[in-house]
């Protein structure tokens, strides 16, 4: 089946905005963040009380020198956490059998979904961004961009689905309105999207332990570069 596209509509952005800056560590290595997202849970918590969140398993693979990785897990992490679930950030090695796949690659040949800057396996555990793609967008935007690219494909994993809302996180076409709120931390899940999160959530983990059911269709975001 041919993936069904979500576009960022090509328009003008608003001027860029200093942003408050996410946590560094070791002297602002990336690695060094990545390492310590996936080993510190408070990130994903804050705010949220324990027993009003449900949890998902996000692990992180092939992660290298990637522009705006800081900023754009810490995105990924509000964005769930403000609805009330906590993403639990685990090494490749021991991630569980339920845990979404999130890889973040480069050298993306343009014949693979053209114009994509990650898609979803709806049915399956498998997210790919393709970073290479998304650092070709306006410099500010990356971070933000970044963010939201992931939590959208990690998003259709945990609904099980290729739909897409009419607004927020997952919208079909973000346009240049949507870019300067995900600037300002203001793109955020649509109500029926939070509703079918925590129904994922439920089934997911009513079938934990049986075998994924994996299918062949996948769900691509993409935007002008």
């Amino acid at each position: 089946m041919k993936p069904v596209l979500t576009s960022i509509a090509a328009g003008s952005f608003l001027a860029a905005l200093a942003m408050a800056q996410p946590p560094t560590l070791a002297n602002g290595d990336q690695q060094g963040f990545v390492s310590w997202i996936m080993g510190n849970t408070e990130i994903s918590t804050l705010g949220v009380p324990n027993n009003l969140t449900s949890r998902i398993s996000i692990c992180l693979q092939r992660v290298g020198n990637v522009t705006g990785i800081n900023r754009g897990l810490t995105t990924v992490s509000r964005l769930f956490r403000e609805i009330g679930v906590t993403p639990i950030w685990t090494k490749p090695g021991s991630c569980p059998a339920d845990g979404i796949r999130v890889s973040l690659t480069r050298d993306t040949p343009e014949s693979f979904h053209p114009g994509a800057l990650g898609y979803a396996h709806p049915f399956s555990t498998q997210v790919e961004v393709f970073v290479d793609r998304i650092e070709e967008n306006t410099p500010s935007v990356v971070p933000h961009l970044l963010g939201y690219v992931i939590a959208h494909e990690i998003t259709h994993i945990i609904e099980g689905t290729d739909r897409h809302s009419d607004r927020g996180v997952m919208k079909a076409h973000w346009d240049g309105r949507d870019l300067s709120q995900m600037q300002w931390d203001r793109l955020r899940f649509a109500q029926e999207d939070v509703d079918l999160i925590f129904l994922g959530i439920s089934k997911r983990t009513q079938a934990a332990g049986s075998p994924a059911n994996a299918a062949s269709h996948t769900e691509a975001v993409t935007g002008t570069r």
